[in-house]
């Protein structure tokens, strides 16, 4: 994990790093989670309260991976990290990177 948020130049929250990775760890091929952990060292630093409320659209971010409110879950459920995880997991699932275009 070091390696990831060093390649971002970012520091993180290391315990709830360790929870996704964990998390994932059944769920993603290793570049896959590579992928994600980069993505959720840039846009949150793995903070599970980080909140954007700040969007030109006026739109919300929430929660370690900054899921965008219109998905359709409320900052309250987007704290949970590994509900956020789940939701990260779904897009990326049928995204791949594109919902996290700007990271």
């Amino acid at each position: 994990m070091e390696l990831v948020a060093a390649s971002v130049n970012r520091s993180f929250n290391r315990d709830t790093a360790q929870v996704v990775y964990d998390y994932l760890q059944d769920k993603l091929e290793s570049d896959d989670i590579t992928n994600l952990m980069v993505v959720a060292v840039c846009e949150s630093g793995f903070n599970p309260i980080a909140h954007n409320k700040a969007n030109k659209n006026k739109t919300s971010d929430g929660g370690v991976f900054q899921i965008n409110s219109t998905h359709g879950y409320s900052y309250e459920e987007l704290k949970d990290p590994l509900k956020n995880t789940d939701v990260a997991l779904k897009l990326y699932t049928e995204s791949k990177l594109q919902p996290w275009n700007s990271s």
